[in-house]
This record gives C-alpha cells, sequence and structure tokens, in this order.
C-alpha cells in the first residue's frame, strides 16, 4: 500500500536517490518517472533498486551507510504503474552495463519463479493476487 515502510535488503550504500516525482499512470510517458532508491552491496558485488516510491518518500541520502531491515523509503505509485507497488530490481555490473541477476529470497523463495499476481512479504508468498 501507499506509504509502507520499505526496508533495505542487505548491508551497503546508497548511490543513487530520486524522489522528486508526484505522479504516475499506465502509459509509457510515465516510465522515467519514478521515486527511486539505488544501493550497492560491496560484499555480494550486486546493487538493489527499490522503484515506485512516494513523492519525497526516500529516507536515506546519497552517500549514507544502510544495514540490512533499515528503513530506506516510502511505498508509493510513482512512474509507470497502475497499482501500489515495489519494483525490486537485482543488479549486476557486466561491461559497461547492468544486468538483471535471479535472487533468492529468505524462506526459498526463488524471484526466477515470481510471476504476476504473486506477492512475497516478509512473512510468505501467495498466489491469490492479493498481499499476505
Amino acid at each position: 500500500n501507499v506509504g509502507e515502510t520499505i526496508t533495505a535488503a542487505a548491508d551497503g550504500y546508497v548511490i543513487g536517490v530520486i524522489e522528486g516525482y508526484e505522479h504516475g499512470g499506465k502509459s509509457q510517458k510515465w516510465r522515467d518517472f519514478a521515486n527511486t532508491v539505488t544501493l550497492f552491496h560491496p560484499q555480494m558485488g550486486i546493487y538493489t533498486q527499490y522503484v515506485h516510491l512516494k513523492y519525497e518518500g526516500c529516507l536515506v541520502e546519497i552517500g549514507d551507510t544502510v544495514k540490512a531491515n533499515q528503513p530506506i523509503g516510502l511505498s508509493g505509485m510513482t512512474g509507470l504503474t497502475t497499482t501500489p507497488h515495489l519494483h525490486f530490481n537485482v543488479l549486476k555490473p557486466v561491461t559497461k552495463d547492468m544486468v538483471s541477476t535471479p535472487v533468492e529470497f529468505k524462506g526459498g523463495i526463488s524471484g526466477h519463479d515470481l510471476k504476476k499476481g504473486i506477492w512475497v512479504s516478509r512473512k510468505k508468498a501467495t498466489d491469490d493476487g492479493k498481499a499476505p
């Protein structure tokens, strides 16, 4: 839901913060207008992004050190979206680019197996299209 607290997936550093966008929608024109926090996790050599955050809903600043489970932002509906949700990217650097990489959540839930309509929370995953 809009306004829920988003936490860091792992220890790292804040390398990107965008929080000035107020709106979103289903049109492609909104694609580049999502509020986002980007973290670097040097112990794993990966980056994570938390996308569609609330207007002025970032709780961290570039250069901050974060710990796993530390609040970093508030969920929203900015950018290309029609429903409140968190777009969570896990990226690995590959020759001047970033490539999405598979991830396994605590509890053995594979990010690769997630499909539209499956919701993941800290407690469980459901496939009924409703948040657990």
